[in-house]
């Protein structure tokens, strides 16, 4: 269950860390307070920035102080892309509007390489192992 923004808000500004806030929670967020539908199809720093501005919380997020570095959010992408892919059945980029891929913002080669990781149920649903 997502986080009121109330709640996101108090929790997120309660200490350096976000309150121990985290990125499912984040993403659950999105999804309940309609600022995107698939969250893990989209850069999870541009997802948390709208959350956080949504909540009303003081301490807006901060990209610059992500541990991530480009190159594995660029592979985190493909990864969440991936799973989309697998949990919605769609093994052909046909059948993704142009719309979705560019709410997606990944290249057509990452779109390749996220196809080839839902095929080969290489992808680790949540909750799993």
């Amino acid at each position: 269950m997502a986080l009121t923004k109330a709640e996101f808000a108090r929790r997120w500004d309660s200490d350096d860390e976000g309150g121990g806030i985290t990125f499912n929670d984040i993403a659950d967020c999105a999804v309940a307070w309609g600022i995107t539908s698939r969250p893990y199809t989209q850069r999870i720093d541009t997802v948390a920035s709208q959350v956080v501005a949504a909540s009303g919380a003081l301490d807006p997020y901060d990209a610059d102080e992500s541990t991530e570095d480009d190159a594995f959010s660029d592979h985190e992408a493909v990864r969440r892309l991936a799973q989309w892919l697998a949990e919605t059945a769609i093994d052909s980029m046909d059948q993704v509007t142009s719309a979705e891929r560019d709410e997606w913002g990944i290249t057509i080669q990452q779109a390749d390489d996220a196809l080839k990781l839902a095929s080969r149920a290489q992808v680790v649903l949540p909750g799993g192992a």
